[in-house]
């Protein structure tokens, strides 16, 4: 059962087909039995379909994505914290994407209509990707130099990492010294702010805000990409992404995966609980036009995966590998959360960063490895790149794709097309059948910048 957080129209079908039909509330949390109502109804009308709905799923995602303001301690924590804004009960699994079940919805609907669009992920050295990892955590401000042992492991690992660097707590500095802060970004890795507003329910302030981003700015000569708040810290409903998006900062990282009592630091935890694994942006609210912000939230979603050192060690290893291959099944942008100083001193934390290896070794994936920086960054160009139809016959589509990331694109055509191979500017390219969110597909590969493309049927080339 999919949560719908949105005025519902009563909805009697008398001349269409039901694809999803409300169901009766028992009490707040618990819903069964047929309503006889529809949710969601199709017919097909001319040549095309007409789809229904009795609710706003536009709503209803934004209320996912978004949660509901944090304007007080809904969980008694004592803090006002992201997890004080999921919108989702205790009667929903949070480490089901709700959210993006919606989105399956719109899919289908686009492929009914035959519609090409933008795949999830970004393409690999010009092949379909199979697996999106992006890595990063906080350093804490810990004074015990745990920060080099971490770059050097994720180093030797061939694997990139995000540090999300805290001041100290006079705000005099920060313990990753500019020489350190230069090596990790020669080292293909990256540097960002980590917010400290921690606080007993109190909401932290702009002023605030900015004192600490002028302190990084200033110290290390750069403006943070994406960004985290120390103990997942929050205020409001879109104030910090208004006041953070106006200084250049583009996202944050602070989703948080799972609720956070009666653990406040719940980890070796895969959740999402804002509905989703990918980045989404983030709407200003209806004081400020409902605007689109140049702003990405970026969900936390496996914290501080684990695998013991015992007997009990295939335990974790087949549900690690169960959640990466549901990635896979699904194009999941899948953050790894670690901190770096589990990184430098817990075996349990190393095991399972090598256990993703093994698991995309053992299976040939091809893999991209990124930090939090460079996923949200990819996230801005691909919202920026396009797929225009110019020409569809029965025989042949041709589109003009721009794709404005450095590393291509993919796009997405339905399999109902009867399409099966891909010219790019009279080349052809990669473009392989898969099976994504269990709905059969083409995906090709577009390079960066404007391309004329075009599909067409095997069997009438040759």
């Amino acid at each position: 059962t999919l949560p719908v957080i949105s005025p519902i129209r009563k909805t009697m079908v008398t001349d269409a087909t039901v694809i999803g039909e409300m169901l009766d509330p028992l009490s707040t949390n618990i819903f069964q039995g047929h309503s006889n109502q529809s949710a969601i109804s199709v017919k097909q009308t001319g040549k095309g379909f007409c789809f229904y709905f009795s609710y706003s799923m536009a709503q209803t995602l934004c209320a996912i994505h978004q949660g509901r303001p944090v304007d007080k301690d809904y969980d008694q924590d004592g803090m006002y914290r992201s997890g004080d804004g999921i919108v989702l009960t205790s009667a929903h699994d949070l480490s089901l994407p709700y959210g993006d079940y919606h989105l399956y919805i719109l899919q289908y609907m686009l492929d009914k209509a035959g519609i090409v669009s933008k795949h999830f992920l970004p393409p690999v050295k010009g092949n379909i990707t199979d697996l999106l990892l992006h890595y990063g955590g906080d350093d804490e401000a810990d004074p015990h130099q745990v920060q080099r042992p971490a770059m050097e492991f994720m180093k030797s690992r061939g694997l990139p990492y995000h540090f999300n660097i805290m001041p100290k707590k006079d705000l005099s500095g920060f313990e990753i010294n500019k020489d350190l802060y230069e090596e990790i970004r020669q080292n293909g890795q990256e540097c960002s702010l980590h917010f400290n507003f921690v606080k007993i329910r109190e909401f932290f302030t702009k002023e605030e805000f900015d004192k600490q981003l002028d302190l990084y700015e200033s110290y290390y000569g750069s403006t943070p990409v994406a960004t985290v708040n120390h103990c997942f810290m929050f205020r409001g409903w879109t104030e910090q992404a208004r006041w953070a998006s106006s200084r250049g900062i583009k996202g944050d990282n602070g989703r948080a995966h799972t609720r956070l009592m009666p653990d406040p630091n719940p980890v070796n935890v895969f959740g999402t609980a804002f509905g989703t694994t990918w980045p989404h942006f983030v709407y200003d609210d209806a004081e400020h036009d409902r605007i689109r912000l140049p702003y990405a939230y970026i969900p936390v979603v496996f914290y501080e995966a684990r695998v013991r050192i015992d007997q009990n060690r295939w335990k974790d290893v087949e549900r690690l590998w169960g959640i990466l291959q549901k990635a896979v099944n699904n194009a999941w942008t899948l953050n790894m959360f670690f901190h770096p100083v589990y990184i430098a001193k817990t075996p349990e934390c190393t095991e399972a960063i090598d256990q993703v290896l093994k698991f995309i070794d053992s299976n040939s994936y091809q893999a991209v490895h990124m930090g939090t920086d460079q996923v949200c960054l990819w996230w801005f160009d691909r919202s920026e790149s396009t797929v225009k139809t110019v020409r569809h016959t029965q025989t042949e589509l041709e589109l003009e794709v721009t794709a404005v990331n450095k590393e291509g694109l993919i796009i997405r055509i339905p399999e109902e097309n009867g399409f099966d191979i891909c010219f790019v500017d009279q080349k052809e390219t990669m473009c392989e059948k898969r099976a994504i969110t269990g709905r059969n597909c083409y995906l090709a590969v577009i390079p960066a910048g404007v391309h004329q493309v075009i599909f067409t049927r095997r069997n009438q080339r040759e």
